[in-house]
């Protein structure tokens, strides 16, 4: 099977069938009225079509040509039905823009929600919620802020891609690049404890009580089972596009696991 090149512009759903192009492919008109028209035939819904305008290369989205479609899991009658209205809206926006991306998982449901990476990542958001909650409600101007983020791992794919299909397609990844778990776990642990200075910071008390003690440890705990069962652990920073805003410290790692990627993010504000 060929590689998907992300700076070409397709034109025939067969390339989008066989090099797995949802969320990435950019079609030509055609191509993607014929991607929803046939999904369903394929066992997939299309949730999402985003329209643009192809410079050729280069593809530049526009905001205001997005259809949004019938999440799944969902019966073939209902995704066909669904897939005729993503194929008319295509249809209809073909005069203003030249190139569109379709999002089409399964009928059945998006893979990586029944992974070990959704069940890991309910785990760790329930941890870092407590630990945020913890830190914010006795904090003098420290505000600490957690998301966790599970991601349909694709072959291959750019890393960042991960992080704006996660945070959204304003985020910019300053760079990514591989690092250890003990890296990992050591960052996070050490952001989590900071402990601030006279103008701002979280409760002394806070930090040194037991039930918080006890949550960081389960926290690394968890953090260390999603490292054994990652394939690579890689580090990333956004610059613009952050969903929060960084002052005193963030952090940002990929956990690559075999059929998900698992994107978690931290930072602390005044």
């Amino acid at each position: 099977m060929n590689q998907l090149d992300r700076s070409r512009l397709y034109a025939t759903s067969r390339d989008f069938f066989e090099m797995h192009g949802s969320a990435l492919m950019k079609l030509t008109v055609d191509a993607a009225i014929d991607v929803c028209l046939r999904a369903a035939r394929h066992g997939l819904v299309v949730v999402r079509v985003e329209g643009g305008i192809w410079h050729a290369p280069g593809f530049e989205a526009t905001v205001d040509c997005i259809w949004d479609g019938t999440e799944p899991p969902v019966d073939d009658s209902a995704a066909h039905r669904n897939n005729l209205e993503a194929a008319e809206f295509i249809a209809r926006e073909r005069f203003i823009h030249t190139a569109f991306v379709v999002t089409a998982p399964p009928i059945s449901g998006w893979p990586h929600k029944s992974s070990a990476g959704r069940t890991q990542s309910a785990a760790l958001l329930h941890l870092l919620s407590s630990i945020a909650t913890q830190l914010n409600d006795a904090g003098h101007n420290y505000t600490a802020f957690f998301d966790v983020k599970v991601q349909a791992r694709g072959e291959p794919r750019d890393p960042c891609e991960y992080v704006r299909a996660a945070f959204g397609r304003d985020a910019v990844v300053d760079a990514t690049e591989a690092t250890t778990g003990a890296v990992a776990i050591e960052t996070i642990e050490r952001s989590i404890i900071y402990a601030g200075w006279e103008g701002a910071g979280p409760s002394r008390d806070t930090l040194e009580s037991e039930g918080f003690c006890l949550l960081v440890r389960q926290l690394i705990e968890e953090v260390s089972k999603v490292i054994a069962a990652s394939e690579a652990v890689l580090v990333f920073h956004l610059g613009e596009g952050h969903p929060a805003y960084p002052v005193f410290w963030d952090f940002g790692f990929l956990f690559m696991l075999p059929d998900a990627v698992l994107v978690l993010i931290g930072s602390s504000s005044d």
